[in-house]
């Protein structure tokens, strides 16, 4: 029987009918999803292959094969690493001239960040490619954007705090987004609802960052209960905007979003 460990210890995992190192593979992922925890490396007997190579050892049968040991990473050291390798390249691609350039974007692209971001946080990554492409943030601007995710990484309760009179002027606003409408006031309701988006996407990636997080409730209910009803009011604000339904918008605006975006900030940020 194939021995398998999880950074050289015994594996806590009950396998079933598992044929191949790709089939145990694919188990121990579903093993440890949602434990914030990634597979980053492989050793098949004693031989180790980084997760870019894995295809080469996916077919191999488990009756062939002595032992395996799984190498995992925590998902923030690894998102962490990946900053800090693209924050890296694109000051050293601000400084460069247009003959070097081409091949410090295929070295980012060949460095294990731009996998990673790929796969789990592609969202930066889009931004890194537009920089890249010379059709988004300037190389130096782009940096900086990273640096600013690395220090919400880094330390996320500071991070929050400096969101207090944000969040609370977003919420207000988002209590006046009905008259604003009714009177016309287009272009203040366009960016209340541009503030809003922006502050939100922020609370909720500084929340994923926070250890515990989890377990928290907000306004008595489970995390994931709360932020799966936010998110859907989110979703609905921003189909009545877009559907000039000023009626509905103002609703969920005011009576919906308001709060739970108070109730949310107040419930990470200590203030429940």
């Amino acid at each position: 029987m194939t021995k398998l460990t999880i950074n050289g210890g015994a594996a806590d995992i009950t396998l079933e009918n598992e044929r191949t190192v790709g089939e145990l593979l694919a188990a121990l992922e579903k093993f440890l999803d949602g434990s914030g925890y990634i597979m980053s490396g492989i050793s098949v007997d004693g031989v180790p292959s980084g997760t870019g190579g894995l295809e080469s050892v996916f077919a191999k049968s488990l009756d062939a094969v002595d032992s395996v040991n799984v190498v995992t990473s925590s998902f923030h050291a690894l998102l962490a690493e990946a900053l800090d390798q693209s924050i890296d390249i694109l000051r050293q691609y601000q400084d460069a001239g247009p003959e070097e350039r081409p091949a410090l974007r295929n070295l980012w692209l060949s460095q294990s960040a731009a996998s990673f971001l790929e796969d789990r946080a592609r969202d930066v990554y889009s931004i890194i490619q537009s920089c890249f492409e010379g059709e988004g943030l300037s190389p130096l601007n782009c940096a900086a954007f990273l640096a600013g995710h690395r220090e919400e990484l880094s330390d996320p309760f500071s991070a929050l705090a400096g969101m207090a009179s944000g969040v609370e002027e977003a919420a207000a606003r988002l209590e006046d987004l009905p008259l604003d409408l009714q009177t016309g006031k287009d272009s203040r309701a366009r960016e209340t609802i541009r503030v809003f988006s922006v502050l939100a996407e922020k609370l909720l990636r500084i929340i994923s960052y926070m250890a515990g997080g989890n377990e928290k409730t907000v306004a008595g209910m489970p995390v994931k209960a709360f932020l799966a009803d936010f998110s859907a009011a989110v979703q609905e604000l921003s189909a009545a905007y877009e559907n000039r339904d000023a009626v509905l918008a103002g609703d969920l605006a005011e009576y919906e979003l308001a709060p739970r975006f108070r109730s949310l900030y107040s419930a990470f940020s200590g203030g429940e």
